[in-house]
């Protein structure tokens, strides 16, 4: 049931883009769309990471809703990480001493942390006037729980996480969503 509420949030935030999306009175020109990602995605710390999330994405004609799609990344990548360390937590032997389940038990509340932050990001730039600020904090927050979920781990002497590639794509995804934020 705790897994229905976000997917729930998601398909909700996913058919308020299409719906704003749809209900543009502008005509998308793929070229300027195209342009407008370009040249968004220039002023990020990663041009090839911010083209890979936003190209997909082509006929969004503003900075604010290339935003919100990256607050919806984020959404949509904290959600697959609570399954993988649910899925974690399932597979660890009960005999396992707390050194693994305590890190994962503490990222499954980070992350879903970073799914309200994410989720309060998206939905502060669809409602004038955007306080950027909020909107770039609820960014830069999700950066760092990822970076926390990582360290929750090294007390146990790991050197690489069963999370690792998780906690880096979140760190990816909000550093590019709090560069674009200051953009609109």
């Amino acid at each position: 049931m705790t897994i229905l509420k976000p997917i729930a949030l998601f398909i909700l935030m996913l058919c308020t883009i299409l719906v704003v999306a749809q209900s543009k009175n502008v005509q998308p020109n793929n070229a300027n769309d195209l342009n407008l990602i370009e040249q968004t995605c220039k002023k990020t710390p990663n041009y090839a990471l911010c083209i890979q999330y936003l190209k997909p994405h082509s006929s969004e004609t503003t900075v604010n809703s290339l935003a919100i799609i990256m607050f919806t990344t984020m959404y949509y990548k904290a959600h697959e990480t609570k399954i993988k360390i649910h899925r974690l937590l399932e597979e660890l032997d009960p005999r396992d001493p707390f050194h693994r389940r305590v890190p994962l038990t503490e990222c499954s509340d980070i992350y879903e942390s970073i799914s309200a932050d994410a989720a309060s990001g998206a939905n502060e730039l669809k409602r004038p006037p955007t306080h950027t600020k909020v909107v770039e904090y609820c960014a830069n927050d999700a950066k760092y729980k990822a970076n926390l979920c990582e360290h929750k781990f090294h007390g146990g002497g790991y050197l690489r996480t069963p999370l690792t590639d998780n906690n880096n794509i979140m760190k990816n995804l909000a550093l590019l969503t709090a560069a674009i934020i200051p953009l609109i």
